[in-house]
This record gives structure tokens, sequence and C-alpha cells, in this order.
């Protein structure tokens, strides 16, 4: 998957984001409490692209993400990242491509945008 058919897709198909766009390459901020699997494996899996991409985190703590290809969320701001995390890890990842996008429901409480990383568009990711 290619950010250009990420930005397709939610455009037909998610109208929960909002003013999706591609940007990159550049770097996003991803929390998570499966660090340890990304570290050995040297590598993200992603959500699936389907319909309910906007849904991932429906439950408190997310479960391992399986798909490959996938989508993977970020912060573009380390600030949001570190507000949101509760003391999971938190990665630095530099990205080639991402679609950009503001879901409407986290707009409406005063959340900023989000990025939608094709997870085959990560050239690298460090801890912070």
């Amino acid at each position: 998957m290619t950010a250009k058919e990420l930005l397709k897709f939610i455009q037909e198909h998610i109208p929960t984001f909002a003013d999706a766009r591609i940007v990159g390459p550049g770097k996003g901020y991803h929390y998570t409490s499966h660090f340890g699997s990304i570290k050995e494996s040297g590598k993200f899996l992603g959500a699936p692209m389907d319909k309910n991409l906007d849904k991932t985190q429906v439950t408190w703590k997310s479960p391992p993400a399986k798909h490959d290809p996938g989508v993977v969320f970020a912060y573009p701001e380390l600030r949001s990242a570190r507000e949101e995390a509760s003391g999971d890890p938190i990665l630095e990842i530099e990205f080639l491509e991402a679609v950009l996008a503001v879901h409407v429901q986290e707009a409406s409480c005063g959340g900023g945008p989000t990025l939608l990383i094709p997870n085959r568009n990560i050239d690298g990711f460090r801890q912070v």
C-alpha cells in the first residue's frame, strides 16, 4: 500500500477523517505498549486498511498490530504523544510518505491532526 492508495481509501470510505493530504518525508511520534515486539522484529506492523480504520483505539490497551501491509498511527508532535502515552514507550518514526488527517471527533475535543503511515513507508525508528 502506498500513501496515495491510503489517501484515496480514506477519502472514499472513512468520512471521520477530514482534510486528508499526503506529507513527507518526515517524522511522527507513536506510543505503544508493544515496543518489545517492534524492537525484536525491527519493523512495524499496522492496522488493516479497512472500513474500521478510524476505530483502532476502541479499547484502553490496543492489541498488537499484525498487518503487513498495514497502517501505523502517529502524532506529528512529540508533545501530543507524551500527553496520550500513559507511561508507554514513545517511538520517533521516520517516514517517506504518510497521510495527515484530522479525526473529526478528536478535533471537536481540541485534538490535532493524526499521521497515518503505511508501515512499508517507515524508514527508521528510535525510542525517545
